[in-house]
């Protein structure tokens, strides 16, 4: 595969369980968004990104992010290749900000999409995610025992194929469960951290 490797990192939640939208946790000395970009960097250091924040919270003053002039996006000297946005709909499901991620990024594929509130993934998942693609493959996933987990890589026909959907009415699980089997490649994870969904402190360990 020679097409660019993107990532849509989502970070939009208002993470009212938590007290705290989740990308601002503070992740070894870090907000947790940077760490999952960090971690993302560190396998592919040309990688196209765009991460989505809730417009409601101190993203921009704790990621020391500064204006693209004329947009409404943002950028970071530690991460040239990335923009920032906020969510132009923070109310809608999750579903409609994957979409303007995709939206921003291009149907270019195979594209990672990566939660905020997890572990960052390891690099040897990442790797073995991107190499477990085949010609006919619309999306890679991580499992752990009988469970789908993240980060998901999607493939260029996938990204164009849920550019036709309505997002109020989808959610990425459904859409991606509603594709033939042999459409999708899975890889069995070391450990169950794929499957994490920190709601409360204490799920950070």
């Amino acid at each position: 595969m020679s097409d660019p490797v993107s990532l849509i990192l989502l970070s939009a939640g208002r993470g009212k369980r938590m007290g705290v939208s989740k990308g601002l946790l503070d992740y070894e000395g870090k907000p947790l968004c940077l760490a999952q970009l960090e971690r993302y960097y560190q396998w592919q250091p040309d990688l196209l990104a765009v991460m989505l924040f809730h417009p409601d919270y101190p993203y921009i003053e704790h990621c020391r992010l500064e204006a693209v002039s004329g947009t409404s996006e943002y950028y970071s000297k530690d991460f040239p290749t990335t923009r920032f946005l906020p969510v132009s709909e923070p109310d809608l499901p999750q579903f409609s900000t994957i979409l303007q991620g995709i939206n921003r990024l291009g149907s270019q594929g195979p594209c990672f999409v990566q939660p905020v509130d997890m572990s960052p993934p390891e690099i040897s998942l990442l790797q073995a995610l991107y190499t477990s693609l085949k010609p006919q493959s619309m999306a890679c996933i991580p499992r752990f025992g009988n469970n789908g987990g993240h980060p998901v890589l999607l493939t260029k026909s996938c990204l164009q194929k849920l550019g036709e959907v309505d997002p109020k009415e989808y959610r990425l699980d459904w859409f991606l469960k509603s594709l033939p089997e042999k459409f999708i490649e899975t890889i069995e994870a070391k450990d169950s951290e794929i499957l994490e969904n920190w709601n409360h402190r204490e799920d950070l360990g």
